[in-house]
């Protein structure tokens, strides 16, 4: 077979495979709104060879800077190769702009070179690319937080938390009483759990067990991983639906008079398709 009949072969695999990906994200729109980072994109390089062709070499380029190779092919070496772009990793300039399309922090693993000026091999345009090691390391989102504090009268515990972009579900629990089993001496005994959006109550618990989601309390904190409450016990949680906002946890004892103590205060993000969350009221 040519050389130039298993480049345009190629060429159109890579642009069928890229048409198959947009087809699913169209036929998906609602994950393309999460949030996340690509930690690997597809690259070109172009070596010399010693009969004055190029070496087209396929390859995916990691985050953390591997080069996995991939399908290679001999082409003729267009009059207006080039040098510097020789052996260097290029990522096809409608390919970078596709990879953007799938969210403002797609590419944050990765950054142009040279300006992001285009560099051209024969009728194709490409973009220098490289890891961007000081971008943020995380890949993924963050989905558990937990502080253990000290709680007694005139002496909340509080934390806080943000969520992005679009709303989710939270597990909020205020552990006490079920802390004994995990050898903590001085767990307080009653913990009283309210959630604040500008200034304002806006969901609150005292008995986990009494809240109107009881069930989907206990059902999503097996699937998410985190240790069973006591049935029965005086641990405080609650399991709803926060929209974009900035909101305060703030866990202190039922009764103003009430003996404090230490508490494990846990935030959950659950994914929706976890448990059936019914609508709750504060």
């Amino acid at each position: 077979m040519p050389a130039t009949t298993s480049s345009r072969k190629l060429n159109f695999i890579a642009a069928l495979l890229l048409a198959a990906l947009f087809g699913l994200l169209a036929s998906h729109p609602a994950r393309a709104a999460e949030p996340f980072r690509l930690d690997r994109i597809g690259v070109v390089r172009f070596t010399a060879e010693s009969d004055g062709t190029l070496r087209r070499q396929n390859a995916v380029l990691h985050a953390d800077g591997r080069l996995s190779l991939r399908a290679a092919s001999t082409v003729p070496r267009p009059a207006n190769t080039p040098a510097f772009a020789l052996g260097r990793n290029l990522v096809p300039a409608g390919a970078w702009q596709a990879y953007h399309a799938l969210g403002t922090g797609a590419l944050q693993q990765f950054e142009l070179h040279d300006g992001g000026a285009q560099v051209h091999f024969g009728g194709e345009a490409f973009l220098l690319v490289a890891p961007n090691f000081e971008g943020p390391l995380a890949v993924g989102r963050v989905i558990n937080l937990s502080a253990r504090m000290r709680i007694g009268a005139g002496q909340p515990g509080v934390a806080g938390f943000v969520i992005a972009e679009h709303a989710r579900h939270v597990l909020i629990r205020a552990v006490g009483p079920t802390l004994q089993k995990f050898g903590v001496g001085n767990p307080a005994p009653d913990p009283f759990l309210s959630v604040q959006r500008n200034g304002q109550t806006i969901y609150f618990n005292d008995d986990w067990n009494e809240a109107p989601e009881a069930t989907a309390i206990r059902d999503a904190a097996v699937r998410v991983g985190a240790f069973p409450l006591d049935e029965g016990s005086y641990d405080a949680a609650r399991l709803i639906e926060l929209p974009p906002g900035a909101y305060t946890v703030s866990v202190q004892p039922y009764l103003p008079d009430s003996p404090g103590g230490d508490v494990l205060l846990e935030i959950y993000s659950v994914p929706p398709d976890v448990v059936e969350i019914q609508p709750t009221s504060p």
